[in-house]
């Protein structure tokens, strides 16, 4: 529990981020002032084609950017302080694990195949809870029954190549609620998985969510997933924030033409193959991104002014800051 902080205030707010990457074709654009609030005990979907920049925000986030990554400008606000401020050491005491915790989409990656599932869990309630060996092994037992893993006793002693992809995950949650986070950031984590085992960890996901009040940030391509467990979803395009809304707000009634295209490229139970709906053209490379909006090529509605003038993320009337669009003629896609 974040202490001070209600549910449904803001936890972390991220104010006009940029961030941009050497490389040796050129400089590529790839965060152009980015907004989002992520609210105390909801779960925050960041949606949208892959290279649209979800990671790099997450990763800014923790401080994890690779070296040729340069922050042009803006702020990570968490609890009041921004995170684009502190020392390395100070992020990596205080913040990475303590108050934030990642999973990322690959878990074999994230666990080290020389130790056990629990002793890895261990290492983090170890320094994050600071408890002996013996008291810390009983709260990873604790951990690995609360993600529903069947006998938690011999999943400690197992390997990660003896654990199946969902199994491996869910060690990931367990680590994360070992630290005590306020806030999970999970960065596309069902990508490896099956469509059975996506269900499972995502139902697991769900329940520890409502029975202990955390935050999540979750980042995915999959518009089914994000209807199903998100409270609000933001939609990023080519390093743009493009919309953010309620999850039933921007499924009935999206604004902005990409995520209108997102919306009805998915197939469902009453849609079909004549109804889906195709984005024309190609995402932007970043390298030398076009002018004003970065969707206007593929735009059905783009006009002259959307080649030379930034849209602004505005309130649409009656939803005040619940529901925002970045778009000059978003009236239009209705």
């Amino acid at each position: 529990m974040v202490e001070g902080l209600k549910l449904g205030e803001p936890l972390m707010v991220i104010e006009d981020l940029k961030i941009d990457f050497l490389t040796e074709e050129g400089t590529v654009k790839a965060l152009d002032s980015i907004n989002l609030t992520v609210r105390k005990g909801e779960i925050h979907g960041l949606i949208g084609e892959t290279g649209c920049g979800k990671s790099v925000t997450s990763l800014t986030t923790l401080g994890l950017l690779d070296d040729n990554a340069r922050i042009q400008g803006g702020h990570i606000y968490y609890r009041e302080k921004d995170l684009l401020k502190m020392k390395e050491k100070k992020l990596r005491r205080h913040i990475r694990g303590n108050e934030i915790s990642m999973i990322f989409q690959n878990p074999v990656s994230s666990l080290n195949p020389v130790y056990t599932a629990g002793e890895q869990v261990r290492e983090s309630v170890v320094l994050y809870q600071d408890k002996n060996k013996k008291r810390a092994r009983q709260i990873v037992l604790d951990e690995l029954d609360r993600v529903k893993l069947p006998d938690p006793e011999d999943v400690y002693e197992k390997y990660p190549h003896e654990l199946s992809g969902g199994m491996k995950q869910r060690v990931m949650i367990a680590m994360m609620l070992a630290c005590n986070s306020n806030l999970l950031i999970a960065d596309e984590p069902t990508t490896a998985l099956d469509v059975s085992i996506q269900a499972q960890f995502i139902k697991v996901l769900k329940v520890l969510q409502e029975k202990n009040d955390l935050t999540i940030l979750y980042i995915t391509h999959d518009m089914a997933v994000v209807s199903e467990i998100c409270d609000r979803v933001t939609v990023m395009y080519a390093g743009q924030i493009v919309e953010t809304a309620d999850v039933h707000d921007l499924f009935k009634d999206p604004k902005h033409p990409y995520t209108r295209g997102l919306i009805h490229s998915v197939p469902g139970v009453k849609t079909a193959i004549e109804d889906f709906e195709t984005i024309p053209g190609t995402v932007p490379r970043l390298i030398n991104p076009p002018s004003g909006c970065r969707f206007h090529p593929r735009c059905e509605y783009a006009k002259k002014k959307c080649s030379k003038v930034k849209p602004t993320l505005e309130g649409v009337p009656g939803k005040n800051d619940k529901h925002v669009v970045s778009c000059h003629f978003w009236e239009e896609v209705e």
